[in-house]
């Protein structure tokens, strides 16, 4: 089974690496020849759209990436149903964020934006469901090949548009333009390869996928708003520049969150299609969960420590400078979020305690809220991180109260981070005392110093890892045999 996840995960990450690469290229291009204010008002453009896609969606993804990977037979009902479902939610979402915007009192160039562009929610929130049926027919490698290639697009095009002429609002619709197009591409293939759409539809199966989709739905707004509430909050409380300020630091998680996600989306349709509510392979597939993103959040959180100066200076310049701490301060929330994921994905799949990890969550907002209210006015940019650190520690301490209630005892958290903290300390130190070399060399030597410091602490030799070690024994042998 690990050699399964291991794939799907590497199919996702590296389509979500090179999208990643590619957008922060572009972003690095554009916060150069942007002023800050029309900066801010571009990272103000992406947090509106990401709501449009959110309630667009409704979770309906994570019911059909449940329900296919379940039973492959109902794939084509299924499909169906939620691409419909999706479609009535985005005529509704279209104009949704054209008033909130305008609410939130947003710069016009964002409201006029999202009044024309809001169109594209139309086709992409197809696109998404689409995607979800490739996931769960476990076909990560397509759906990450379409989004490789869409990223390559965005990348040439975008940076093409950016030399013709200087254009916000043109650069932005030509992005627009490349996600439908890639939403279309997706659809497409899907109904003639996987699961076709039919007429006439099925109202009751839609009304039940949105039943279904309704408890994913609360927790994927509660979780946007937990992660994005802030950036929302500075455009409305700070200034435009401060809100430049914050952009251009979550860049840096946002990033990182293409390697959880990738986990996160392998991980679902394994253990929906296979694991039982309490049994002991649930229990070593959770465990051995927490201790591979452990290694991804501790490695992150003590390299930015020491990186995020270089990183921003190198990658925005020198007018983003003031924004570090906030990286760093984002970097360790990140750490919690990463360790959350593992439980958080068992509840979805789980389904018994939803409802209250969506009670838990509302709490979170309403807390992450206040911080936010409290501390933007007080410390701007760094005082929304330090919320948003708050707020992923206190959903940390609740997923694991959650997971000790669905499996009737507590997580192993020490047993299973211990390794990756003490190896991530000792590379912070060591990245601090070579603190003036090149930053590639930084970055490169920083991470063969943590595999190998995990490495001679056994962190290899555990168990989980037999399936990947006989597979690299058997491509050693292949490889000997034919020299």
């Amino acid at each position: 089974m690990l050699i399964q996840l291991l794939k799907n995960s590497f199919s996702l990450i590296l389509a979500g690496i090179v999208d990643k690469i590619a957008f922060i290229v572009f972003i690095a291009v554009l916060a150069r020849r942007l002023t800050t204010a029309e900066f801010g008002s571009l990272n103000l453009m992406f947090a509106m759209i990401a709501i449009g896609g959110l309630l667009s969606n409704f979770g309906i993804d994570y019911v059909v990436i449940r329900e296919i990977a379940k039973d492959k037979s109902k794939a084509r009902s299924i499909f169906t149903s939620a691409a419909v479902a999706t479609l009535l939610f985005s005529i509704v979402a279209w104009p949704l964020t054209v008033f909130i915007a305008s609410q939130m009192n947003y710069p016009e160039i964002v409201v006029t934006f999202l009044s024309y562009g809001g169109c594209a929610l139309l086709i992409t929130g197809i696109g998404q469901t689409a995607s979800a049926v490739l996931k769960a027919f476990e076909r990560m490698e397509v759906f990450a090949f379409i989004n490789l290639i869409r990223s390559l697009v965005i990348l040439v095009l975008g940076l093409l548009s950016l030399t013709l002429c200087d254009n916000l609002m043109i650069i932005m619709i030509v992005l627009l333009i490349i996600e439908m197009s890639t939403a279309a591409i997706i659809g497409l293939l899907v109904h003639r390869r996987f699961a076709a759409f039919s007429f006439p539809v099925d109202w009751r199966l839609i009304f039940s996928v949105v039943k279904m989709a309704f408890p994913f739905a609360l927790l994927m707004s509660l979780g946007f708003f937990i992660h994005k509430i802030d950036l929302l909050l500075m455009g409305w409380l700070a200034s435009i520049d401060d809100v430049a300020q914050y952009g251009a630091a979550s860049k840096f998680t946002e990033f990182l969150s293409v390697f959880s996600a990738g986990l996160v989306g392998a991980i679902y349709p394994a253990i929906s299609s296979r694991i039982n509510s309490r049994n002991d392979a649930g229990w070593t597939l959770f465990n051995d969960s927490v201790s591979i993103f452990a290694i991804l959040g501790f490695g992150a959180a003590f390299s930015l420590t020491v990186l995020a100066e270089p990183v921003i200076l190198f990658i925005f310049g020198k007018v983003y400078l003031p924004a570090t701490m906030a990286v760093v301060i984002l970097a360790w929330s990140f750490l919690f979020t990463v360790l959350s994921g593992p439980a958080g994905t068992l509840i979805l799949a789980a389904g018994k305690r939803l409802y209250l990890l969506v009670f838990a969550s509302v709490i979170l907002v309403g807390i992450n809220i206040v911080l936010n209210m409290i501390l933007i006015k007080r410390y701007t940019y760094n005082g929304a991180a330090l919320a948003v650190i708050l707020t992923s520690f206190m959903g940390f301490i609740i997923r694991m109260i959650l997971v000790n209630s669905h499996f009737g005892r507590f997580p192993l958290i020490f047993v299973n981070t211990w390794r990756p903290f003490l190896a991530g300390f000792v590379m912070m130190i060591a990245l601090y005392l070579m603190r003036d070399c090149n930053l590639f060399f930084l970055i490169f030597t920083g991470f063969i110093l943590y595999m190998v410091i995990l490495s001679l602490l056994g962190e290899f030799k555990e168990e989980r890892y037999m399936p990947l070690r006989l597979k690299i024994l058997q491509l050693i042998g292949k490889g000997t045999k034919q020299n």
